[in-house]
C-alpha cells in the first residue's frame, strides 16, 4: 500500500509539472494575403465567371481579389476579399477593447473581410450552387512586428466556398431557403457554405508555450450601396458555427452538419460583408522529465498490481 501511495505521488508531481519556461508572450503580430483561384461554375449560369484587381501583396501566385459573375441579359454581381495584417484590421472588428493596439491573448481581431455586390440578374435560370470557388491565403504570425521574427506560417491554404445565387423574384425561385428574410422584408438571400474544418486551429511552440491561433466568423453588415458603400440597412447572417448563437439561424436557416452558412440580405443593388477573424492563447508545455516520471509511475503501479496478484 505505501508503494502504490508513493507512486501516486510521483505521477500526481508528473503530470503537473512543466517546463521551466521564459514568460509568455503578450503580443503576436499577423499578416494575412487571400484571393481567389480555380473556380467551378455552375452549366446554368447564363453568364460568365471572372476575375479581376490582381493579386493581394503577399498572397499566392495567380489568385485574383475579385470575382464576378452575370446574367445572359443584365446585372453583374461580384465578391472582393481584403486582407489585413495587424497593423491594418479594421477597428470595429478589434474586440474586447474600446482603444485596441495590441493584438493580444483573446483579442479577436479581423484577417479578411468578403464583400459581394449584390446586382439583379436576368436571363436564363440560376443552377444552385452558383459556383464553387478556392480562397488562397498565405496567413503569417510574428512575435516582434509585421514581417519580423517568423514563427507560424500556414502558406497556400485552401478554403472552398459554395454560393447559392437566389433570382431576385417574389417566389425566390432557387433560393436555398425559400420563406428567410433575414428581416429585410422578405427578399431572398444569397447563401454561400463552407465546410467548419476549414476553421481548424494552428499551433507553435517557443519558450516552453504552446501558442494555438483560432479561426471565426463576424457578420459584417449590409448596405444600399455597392462594394460596402451607402447606408446600413441589414446584417449578414452566420448559421452552425459552434461558438456563435444568433435567434435568427432557425431550422430552415441550419446548414448541413459539418458546414457553416453565411446569409446575406438580398438588396439589389447593394452589397454585403463579412469578416474572418483570428484570436490566439498560450499554455506551458509539459517538461520532459514529467512526462518521463509518468511514465515510470505508470510502469510501477502495473508492476505493483502483478506483485499483489502473486502475492494472493
Amino acid at each position: 500500500m505505501k508503494t502504490i501511495s508513493k507512486i501516486a505521488c510521483a505521477v500526481a508531481l508528473a503530470s503537473g509539472a512543466t517546463v521551466a519556461s521564459a514568460t509568455p508572450l503578450t503580443e503576436l503580430f499577423f499578416s494575412q494575403a487571400a484571393g481567389w483561384v480555380d473556380p467551378v461554375v455552375s452549366e446554368q449560369l447564363p453568364g460568365d465567371v471572372t476575375f479581376s484587381d490582381g493579386t493581394a501583396t503577399g498572397a499566392p501566385a495567380g489568385t485574383q481579389t475579385t470575382m464576378s459573375w452575370s446574367g445572359a441579359t443584365s446585372g453583374t454581381s461580384m465578391i472582393s476579399i481584403d486582407s489585413y495584417d495587424s497593423d491594418s484590421s479594421p477597428d470595429p472588428q478589434k474586440l474586447f477593447d474600446a482603444t485596441p493596439t495590441e493584438w493580444n491573448q483573446g483579442d479577436i481581431w479581423a484577417i479578411d473581410r468578403l464583400v459581394q455586390t449584390n446586382e439583379v440578374l436576368s436571363g436564363g435560370s440560376f443552377g444552385n450552387p452558383t459556383w464553387v470557388a478556392n480562397t488562397l491565403a498565405n496567413f503569417r504570425v510574428f512575435d516582434d512586428a509585421v514581417g519580423g521574427n517568423e514563427v507560424l506560417s500556414d502558406l497556400n491554404s485552401a478554403t472552398t466556398l459554395e454560393f447559392w445565387e437566389t433570382e431576385n423574384t417574389g417566389t425566390c425561385a432557387g433560393s436555398p431557403s425559400p420563406l428567410f428574410d433575414n428581416g429585410d422584408g422578405g427578399n431572398c438571400d444569397d447563401r454561400y457554405l463552407v465546410n467548419l474544418g476549414a476553421f481548424a486551429p494552428l499551433q507553435f511552440v517557443q519558450d516552453g508555450y504552446v501558442y494555438e491561433i483560432g479561426f471565426t466568423l463576424i457578420n459584417g453588415n449590409a448596405y444600399d450601396g455597392p462594394n460596402g458603400t451607402g447606408n446600413v440597412v441589414g446584417s449578414t447572417l452566420i448559421c452552425g458555427f459552434p461558438t456563435i448563437v444568433d435567434a435568427r439561424c432557425d431550422a430552415e436557416a441550419t446548414p448541413p452538419a459539418g458546414q457553416v452558412a453565411v446569409y446575406t440580405p438580398e438588396i439589389a443593388p447593394g452589397s454585403t460583408e463579412v469578416f474572418v477573424a483570428a484570436f490566439w492563447t498560450a499554455r506551458e508545455v509539459p517538461a520532459p522529465s514529467a512526462l518521463a516520471l509518468l511514465g515510470a509511475g505508470l510502469a510501477g503501479l502495473g508492476f505493483a498490481g502483478r506483485r499483489k496478484k502473486v502475492k494472493a
